[in-house]
């Protein structure tokens, strides 16, 4: 991994291409809105997808584990509710780190559907 004066990664590390998804709100016709989740808005980026990082935990008196994946992109409007998408696999926002300079992070977890 390689660095700019900055600090930041350069160019050349942003070397996946990850889609954000973005439900817009919509007005529903009775002064309030709603999240349209049946036309997101689609944006195709270069991120940097950094190792996952493995925690364990107790949660409900059994062992669980939780798994985050960082992915490193340019500064963007990026929401929580929105949904990372990497070969496949959707990820959950949990937390966004805009103090790069010109870089964001964005720390997510894999979404797992079960049945």
């Amino acid at each position: 991994m390689n660095y700019n004066s900055y600090g930041e990664l350069r160019s050349g590390d942003l070397n996946r291409r990850i889609t954000i998804l973005t439900y817009p709100e919509q007005d529903d016709g009775q002064g309030g809105t709603y999240i349209d989740r049946d036309h997101p808005v689609q944006v195709t980026v270069w991120a940097y997808m950094a190792k996952p990082h493995f925690a364990e935990q107790t949660s409900g008196g059994g062992p669980a584990s939780i798994i985050t994946q960082g992915f490193v992109i340019r500064k963007r409007v990026v929401n929580a509710n929105d949904i990372v998408t990497y070969e496949g696999q959707r990820y959950k926002i949990l937390h966004i780190d805009m103090s790069g300079t010109r870089n964001m992070t964005l720390t997510c977890q894999a979404v797992v559907h079960n049945g």
